[in-house]
């Protein structure tokens, strides 16, 4: 892939924001295989939005979230996010018996097929490209620094001051040199009140249910959803990472 589409895909806006819920019950990662044999997250590419990216959450329940919140699962409050969003296509309800089913938000009338290929990836149907399950991130530990511009190797991006780059050890520790106050600069504000809240900074790092968790040693914490890249084997950060439900970062060299 080159500089310009890595660009396009670094710099991709999902139309529909994720919210973040305020926490009052923890809803957790939703268990993968299960009696549905599909529950769990998954991935696909934009294609209404070329470079952007697509989550569907299928839960045990038979019903399903279309968008990862853009805080992740950790603490998720899944019945007051459904209040939230009454009336909008965000959840639905899914059949599936191992070969085949159905999908529908609660919004809408008409259904969608789901059809399993032979890739491990589901079709959803003419307006999706393939989605692929997310594998878990519980307690992943990066080892590298990660930058949202599609040119890694740019070299702004070793110069002194604020910056687009975080940079993570396996110890837990991360060093952010401007990586969230650059991208929220562009894709405004989700999950805080002021520019000042995204200031760069160190601390700690967790990820756990598809959110990463940075605690700063000034007392800050960010939270964000996370997903591996997209792909049937896509289990590492040694490529890119998806964060903040349309931001993507790249494993710089």
């Amino acid at each position: 892939m080159n500089g310009t589409s890595k660009k396009l895909i670094g710099f991709a806006l999902i139309i529909a924001l994720g919210i973040f819920a305020t926490p009052a019950t923890a809803e957790t990662e939703p268990p993968g295989g299960g009696n549905s044999g599909i529950a769990g997250v998954w991935l696909a590419m934009n294609t209404r939005n070329p470079g952007a990216f697509d989550h569907i959450i299928f839960y045990e329940d038979g019903t399903f979230r279309f968008l990862i919140p853009a805080q992740g699962l950790y603490e998720f409050d899944k019945e007051q996010d459904r209040i939230n969003n009454q009336g909008s296509n965000v959840w639905g309800a899914y059949t599936f018996d191992g070969s085949t089913g159905t999908w529908k938000y609660d919004s809408a009338k008409a259904e969608s097929k789901i059809t399993p290929e032979k890739n491990g990836g589901l079709n959803l149907g003419s307006s999706y490209t393939t989605f692929y399950r997310c594998h878990s991130v519980d307690g992943y530990r990066f080892d590298g620094s990660y930058t949202s511009n599609g040119d890694t190797s740019n070299p702004d991006l070793s110069k002194p001051g604020e910056k687009a780059v975080i940079r993570f050890k396996s110890d837990g520790t991360f060093i952010d040199e401007g990586l969230f106050a650059r991208i929220y600069q562009w894709l405004g504000s989700s999950i805080g009140k002021t520019k000042e809240d995204y200031t760069p900074g160190s601390g700690t790092y967790e990820l756990k249910d598809f959110s990463l968790i940075l605690r700063y040693s000034d007392g800050r914490t960010i939270q964000t959803c996370f997903t591996f890249g997209m792909g049937p084997n896509s289990n590492d950060a040694s490529g890119y990472v998806l964060i903040d439900n349309r931001a993507v970062l790249w494993k710089m060299p």
